[in-house]
């Protein structure tokens, strides 16, 4: 779709704003010299096949430039998300006897963790003193299921307020009816229906307390480190029963750890994502080594697009070449305007196809990679440059016939 879409831009801007550029090319090209003045009227006189012609060559460039991008810059950078020290273990269910164990081993392998969590496990029973309904229950699984609560006093890094004040410790402990405030991930909130200043009540085994939303949160999730949805500052959950839980990266060379981890501490959890690491990352290579192929296949197919639309109008351009000739023109004019007139063409293109490039790339940076926005100020150069010189070249490539035989062996011909 952000293809498609990027193509309906670059077609309409070639329409649109490729006709006013023809227009004001005939109107300036009146004070330059002779061969700009009959390539810009040339290229005005023939605003249709022109317009058909610039359509073509925006489009392949283009997605030439679009598959460029994704290859060399947002699978990179898709990848470079994912470092090679990122934690690929998760240490989970360590209870509170165990911590100071667990920690004495990971230390005197002299690994570092991503911080120690607390966690308490507990399930919703109201919102906004109401208890969901079954289709509020189908529709979203938090509501059917035990949650992940935790505390801290600090932001954790990765997490972003989004709506409301992250809590001090005077908000902390003087919220209205006594309700625990809470920091919520910013999508649960929208999918649950909720909204800052709402209520949640929760049930950690079998005791229930009410929390007001006071804040909102976005989370990264690529970080490979703890990331919780519900979030309250100290002294709300101390009192409940409580595990432990931590991420960390692990070497190969260090992977006995691991071993020594459950045969001390049999009912610690240990989820061993370094596998499934080392899969996506053979994953992304696959995918980079077929967009290689597709980005040369694409190439290929667009210096064909463009040779076929220079040959639309090429008997017109011959024709035109041979009466100039017998009137007296020489080579180095024709040629001249052929030059100008076919770069030109490959310029206004290039500068369009970088106008749906940056549309399809922005598309894709959102909503497929998950990135911010960023520009390609290379797309604004690389585009009408290279627009222009593999279309000039092509064009005038194509119609030096028109110079190397006789005029009349070139109109018998057409």
């Amino acid at each position: 779709m952000a293809i498609l879409l990027g193509f309906a831009i670059t077609a309409g801007a070639s329409i649109a704003v490729g006709l006013v550029l023809l227009r004001l090319g005939m109107s300036y090209g009146h004070w330059m010299g002779s061969i700009w003045r009959l390539a810009l009227s040339n290229l005005w006189r023939r605003k249709k096949p022109s317009l058909i012609q610039m359509v073509g060559f925006s489009g392949a460039i283009a997605l030439l430039m679009i598959m460029t991008v994704v290859r060399t810059s947002l699978v990179d950078e898709w990848r470079w998300q994912l470092a090679d020290d990122a934690p690929n273990h998760f240490l989970i269910n360590v209870a509170a006897y165990e911590l100071d164990g667990v920690k004495t081993l990971v230390n005197k392998r002299e690994l570092e963790t991503a911080g120690w969590y607390s966690m308490v496990r507990g399930r919703i029973t109201h919102l906004n003193n109401q208890p969901p309904t079954e289709v509020a229950k189908n529709g979203h699984e938090s509501l059917r299921r035990e949650l992940n609560l935790s505390w801290t006093t600090e932001l954790p890094e990765g997490n972003k307020i989004v709506q409301g004040q992250w809590w001090d410790l005077d908000t902390a402990n003087t919220t209205a009816n006594n309700l625990a405030p809470v920091s919520l991930e910013e999508e649960l909130l929208h999918e649950l229906g909720l909204s800052l200043g709402d209520t949640i009540r929760f049930s950690v085994g079998g005791l229930t307390f009410d929390a007001l939303i006071t804040s909102t949160r976005s989370l990264n999730w690529d970080s490979m480190t703890p990331n919780f949805y519900f979030l309250f500052p100290e002294g709300y959950l101390e009192d409940y029963p409580r595990t432990h839980m931590t991420s960390l990266y692990i070497p190969a060379e260090e992977k006995l750890l691991v071993n020594d981890l459950l045969r001390s501490y049999p009912t610690v959890q240990v989820i061993e994502l370094d596998k499934i690491i080392d899969r996506i990352r053979t994953i992304v290579s696959q995918v980079t080594r077929g967009l290689e192929m597709m980005t040369l296949l694409i190439l290929g197919c667009g210096i064909l697009v463009m040779f076929a639309a220079v040959s639309l109008s090429m008997s017109e351009r011959l024709q035109e070449s041979a009466i100039l000739r017998t009137l007296g023109s020489s080579r180095r004019l024709i040629l001249g305007v052929q030059w100008v007139e076919f770069t030109t063409l490959g310029v206004m293109a290039g500068l369009l196809a970088a106008l749906g490039a940056e549309f399809a790339v922005a598309m894709l940076q959102r909503f497929m990679f998950s990135l911010p926005f960023s520009w390609h100020p290379w797309l604004w150069i690389a585009g009408p440059l290279g627009g222009g010189l593999l279309v000039g070249l092509l064009g005038v490539v194509y119609s030096r016939r028109a110079v190397t035989q006789p005029p009349l062996r070139v109109l018998n011909s057409l």
